[in-house]
């Protein structure tokens, strides 16, 4: 017999994969990117981009710079982003654990929502140590 792999999921929604792809890479960047840099990492249809940018825009989760005609995230997204905080936020209680843990062991410490596909850090805490490169608030593993 030999091992074969599992078949590749097939997404469900395209169209809102495209939406994510764009909000996760404008996340990834503070850099402002043109829709030349985003058709170009995502693999998108021109005309598709900028009509996801546009739908993005006009409900503030982006901003178009129309001097260089690059986007980055929008105020809009401040929104969403502190009704997740307010429903998975680190209680003051739990933040004063993380705190004295990391005193206590000497390194970092993190909290994280652990699900069934994926890991979610919400609060990390330094020790004298760095934590590793690339781990930050809302980092999925």
């Amino acid at each position: 017999m030999h091992a074969t792999s599992p078949p590749t999921p097939t997404p469900a929604s395209p169209p809102t994969d495209r939406v994510v792809g764009i909000i996760e890479l404008l996340a990834a960047d503070p850099a402002p990117r043109t829709v030349a840099e985003i058709t170009a990492r995502l693999d998108l249809n021109r005309s598709t981009a900028t009509a996801v940018l546009g739908a993005l825009e006009a409900a503030g989760w982006v901003q178009r710079d129309p001097a260089d005609r690059t986007y980055g995230l929008g105020p809009g997204l401040l929104g969403v982003a502190e009704s997740v905080h307010a429903r998975l936020g680190v209680p003051e209680a739990v933040d004063r654990e993380l705190r004295g843990l990391a005193e206590r062991v000497g390194c970092g410490v993190a909290y994280s929502l652990v699900g069934a596909g994926q890991l979610t850090f919400l609060a990390l805490v330094s020790g004298p140590d760095a934590l590793p490169s690339g781990i930050a608030v809302g980092t999925r593993l």
